[in-house]
């Protein structure tokens, strides 16, 4: 087996800084470029909550989701966060 056909879990490396007991960063890296990776297709689900402030997002998935966008073109503002890994 070829090292670029190993399965992602397996070539990743994850760092989180806390302050405080809060995680403040969070770093992904991989040790393979992205597409020699073997990913499979992750199911995401997701649920949508208007609250005073504006929309509570949450995403979940079954597996390892890399470069997820959110996008909400009907809708003034932006995301905080964009093309995460989670």
């Amino acid at each position: 087996m070829r090292l670029g056909e190993l399965r992602a879990l397996e070539l990743k490396q994850q760092r989180d800084e806390l302050v405080g007991g809060k995680t403040v960063s969070h770093n992904e890296h991989f040790f393979q470029p992205y597409k020699n990776l073997l990913l499979p297709q992750p199911q995401i689900s997701s649920e949508v909550v208007r609250t005073r402030a504006g929309f509570r997002i949450t995403l979940s998935s079954d597996k390892l989701a890399r470069a997820v966008y959110l996008s909400a073109p009907n809708y003034a503002g932006i995301f905080s966060d964009n093309y995460f890994a989670f």
